[in-house]
């Protein structure tokens, strides 16, 4: 497949594995060098990620170093790149495992300790709280006693009320300073409640980290002379997601609507990224890794008439090879994945992370699915730089804006709802396909409702519910005049009549499409006639009815339907909406 590497870039690329390389290195120790994650390109759960570092290469052979990098980047996929340096040959690039540093027994005693010690300071502030709290209950009786206590109750003398004066000033005093001391050791309590979280997380990381892998690329180059040059270094990593989400802002007055796309980016890879430039695609980055080769076409007797054309085509579109193309593929990127949940479930941030991006594969999905049924691809350049987290929290990247012209449409399905519903009709003139996704939708400024887009290529026509109207009113009503049920020939017969009522309170004209059924019957034995259409003008099809009704200010039409159902006695059971209808009328 091609990768996303800038314009104009030479790619030069050489893969060794297992250590060997094909030049002898001037020394065994890489050099680490600093790298930016610089571009992203974000598919269906994988990413393609970019790291460019400035380099400084003597004469003769190097060998650098991008280290620390998560254990679920795909080897086979790297690829690195010098841009056009005269004088410089990479030689060889590799990956070696490594692993994060063991804890050793000292580093997880001082942080279990760290974080005993912040619970025993909790602890204490805790004890001392209760011993305050008898305290405030202690002068609040001795308050009660001494403001409430009778002359006659005073032990040798009288007390003055300059006496009780100062004895209410004091425990005022008393009780002033316990809540203040009260409040000191809550806020003590509040602020040691985070520490602890961040002692007991450390605590947690240190004990998990035990033979937790990383990756590291090595790169092997020789310098014809010394030369400062930029590298960039991409890889494919897992654990990666996006999906479209849209802002539809439509106006009554002018008649237009705003599509505005943005994409909700979720990653828990194991790195940020952070002012990266962004690609967003819906290819699988693994539909093929070779040029296709021809089978010789083989007729004889032996030839099998329903064999393929060709063997390697019918091996990519078998079901177990469908999203990577090849067999090697598909157990190569599972074994990744299968990784990176490994490492999951012994991280609980990761844990966190990786739930959050899963959270919303249905999206993903969608997306998916509606590109392949297409048999197109779709890519999307983000304008800008934008970070986000390996946290797996979303994360809204703009993807463009359209202003499109809208004919509004208003419908009605009086057997199912009462409302009346608004729907847009438009074409799609923007510069952007609208691939599925969730829509909020604003009317003159007011959030009205959400709703979904299906795929909409550009300049294909498609239509996108807006909310409800409440200025049109449709009613509908059984005929119970009309209604009835009987017996007739050895048959039992229900005849049903219904009317329609839709009136405009908008004070210009509408007009709408009022939409109604009547029963289809698939057994011959049981016979439907569609007795009354009025008007006429409404069309049925697959006893679907539809108006077409035209409405001046204030203006109200009436709309009737009625059919008649015959059918054998005790010999079918009908659905359960004739039945309930049959027990409406007799018991009207």
């Amino acid at each position: 497949m091609r990768f996303p590497f800038p314009a104009g870039v030479a790619l030069a690329v050489c893969l060794t594995f297992a250590g060997v390389t094909p030049l002898a290195r001037a020394a065994d120790e890489a050099r680490a060098i600093e790298s930016t994650i610089t571009h992203v390109t974000v598919y269906p759960e994988w990413a393609y990620v970019i790291r460019s570092a400035g380099i400084e290469l003597p004469v003769g052979a190097s060998r650098l170093s991008l280290e620390s990098l998560p254990a679920w980047i795909d080897a086979e996929s790297i690829r690195v790149s010098l841009g056009k340096t005269p004088g410089v040959v990479i030689d060889g690039v590799r990956t070696e495992t490594t692993y994060l540093a063991r804890s050793t027994q000292d580093e997880v005693n001082a942080a279990e300790q760290r974080v005993t010690q912040i619970n025993d300071q909790i602890e204490d502030l805790s004890n001392h709280l209760a011993v305050l709290a008898e305290e405030k209950q202690y002068l609040r009786d001795l308050k009660v006693f001494l403001v409430g206590a009778r002359p006659e109750n005073a032990a040798i003398r009288e007390v003055s009320i300059e006496e009780m004066a100062a004895v209410q000033d004091h425990l005022k005093t008393q009780m002033l300073e316990n809540a203040r001391a009260i409040t000191e050791l809550n806020r003590k309590v509040r602020d040691l409640r985070p520490e602890l979280a961040v002692a007991q997380r450390t605590f947690n990381d240190l004990r998990g980290r035990i033979q937790l892998e990383q990756k590291r690329i090595v790169i092997d180059l020789t310098a014809a002379e010394a030369v400062n040059t930029t590298i960039e270094v991409g890889y494919l990593i897992s654990g990666a997601s996006w999906y479209p989400a849209y802002d539809a802002r439509s106006s009554s007055a002018s008649g237009e609507l705003t599509l505005t796309a943005r994409a909700v980016v979720q990653q828990s890879t194991g790195e940020d990224w952070n002012q990266a430039t962004f690609t967003l695609s819906t290819i699988q980055p693994y539909l093929s890794r070779e040029k296709p080769q021809l089978k010789p076409w083989v007729l004889g007797r032996s030839f099998d008439p329903n064999a393929p054309l060709n063997a390697e085509m019918s091996q990519r579109q078998s079901p177990e090879n469908f999203r990577y193309g090849n067999k090697e593929a598909e157990q190569r990127l599972s074994q990744i994945q299968s990784k990176q949940y490994d490492y999951n479930t012994k991280n609980q941030w990761a844990q966190a992370a990786y739930a959050r991006v899963n959270l919303n594969r249905d999206n993903l999905l969608r997306v998916v699915r509606s590109v392949e049924e297409r048999g197109t691809t779709v890519e999307f350049n983000v304008v800008g730089k934008h970070s986000v987290t390996a946290d797996g929290k979303p994360s809204e990247l703009p993807l463009g804006q359209a202003t499109l012209d809208t004919t509004r449409h208003y419908a009605a399905t009086p057997a199912v709802s009462r409302s009346t519903y608004i729907t847009a009709q438009m074409r799609n003139t923007g510069q952007f396909p609208v691939l599925p996704g969730e829509v909020r939708i604003y009317t003159d400024g007011s959030f009205v409702a959400k709703s979904t887009l299906p795929f909409v290529a550009q300049n294909e026509r498609f239509e996108l519910f807006l909310g409800l109207e409440e200025r049109i009113k449709v009613t509908r009503e059984l005929d119970y005049t009309r209604s009835s049920t009987g017996t007739w020939s050895n048959k039992k017969r229900l005849s049903a009549a219904y009317v329609i009522e839709v009136r405009n309170f908008h004070d210009t004209p509408i007009t709408i499409d009022v939409a109604d059924q009547v029963p289809v019957s698939e057994d011959k034995e049981i016979s439907v006639r569609v007795e009354t259409i009025d008007p006429a003008a409404g069309s049925v099809d697959k006893g679907i009815i539809t108006w077409p009704v035209k409405l001046g200010p204030g203006e109200a039409k009436t709309l009737r339907f009625a059919f008649r159902i015959e059918y054998p006695p005790n010999a079918v059971v009908l659905p359960a909406a004739v039945q309930e209808l049959q027990m409406q009328i007799e018991a009207k």
